[in-house]
């Protein structure tokens, strides 16, 4: 079972500027479309785990989208993604949430099984639960309270949320999974979600795409 005190963060940029990196290989409007199409694959998976959700962003129509899926919105102010999930974990705070689960937007393998199971791993006063990514990112991070530790997103930024919550005085716990694992950010992901992402949405419109969304 969810804790119903629990919440779900999640932070998009402005949709000019989301993925720059995949805009190599597809058009500015495929790469936006991309986005959402991630962000659509998170939600889903979130919304079929029982957990209420915050979509941060300083983008109109990625809010809007938002709203569409039943999610609570905070307009972000553009300060980076750290001040983005800070944002949110506050508003999750003021709605009465006693933990927070901080996802990228760009989780498009992500299941409802994995965000329960990983919820299932928070116990304890104080704890922290994290998830690698392929690039040593951090692909998930539950907190209990939602401030327990400082947020260190971007980059290698894993590493830093263990050590954190190790200066903290806790013992974190990892979550492995290959929802949490495998973010799109580079043109050489495209292959391995049109090779594992059966039934998302992202490998829908990657399809839709081809050959180039092969390439």
């Amino acid at each position: 079972m969810v804790d119903l005190k629990a919440r779900a963060v999640t932070a998009v940029k402005s949709l000019e500027l989301a993925k720059s990196k995949v805009g190599r290989v597809l058009k500015p409007e495929e790469r936006k479309a991309l986005v959402l199409c991630m962000l659509e694959d998170v939600l889903r998976a979130l919304k079929h785990a029982g957990i209420p959700t915050l979509v941060v962003s300083p983008d109109e129509e990625v809010l809007r989208f938002a709203v569409q899926f039943g999610c609570g919105i905070v307009r972000d102010i553009g300060g980076g993604v750290n001040l983005a999930f800070e944002l949110g974990r506050e508003e999750a705070a003021r709605l009465g949430s006693d933990s927070v689960l901080l996802l990228p937007a760009d989780l498009p393998l992500l299941r409802a099984w994995e965000v329960e199971k990983l919820l299932e791993m928070g116990e304890g006063e104080r704890f922290v639960v994290l998830s690698p990514t392929q690039r040593g990112g951090t692909g998930a991070l539950y907190l209990h309270p939602p401030t327990v530790i400082p947020l260190r997103f971007g980059g290698e930024s894993f590493s830093s949320h263990f050590a954190e919550a190790l200066r903290a005085g806790l013992k974190p716990k990892v979550f492995r999974s290959a929802g949490t694992f495998l973010d799109l950010d580079e043109p050489e992901d495209i292959p391995k979600i049109l090779s594992l992402g059966d039934g998302t949405r992202t490998k829908e419109f990657l399809v839709e795409l081809s050959p180039r969304g092969e390439s």
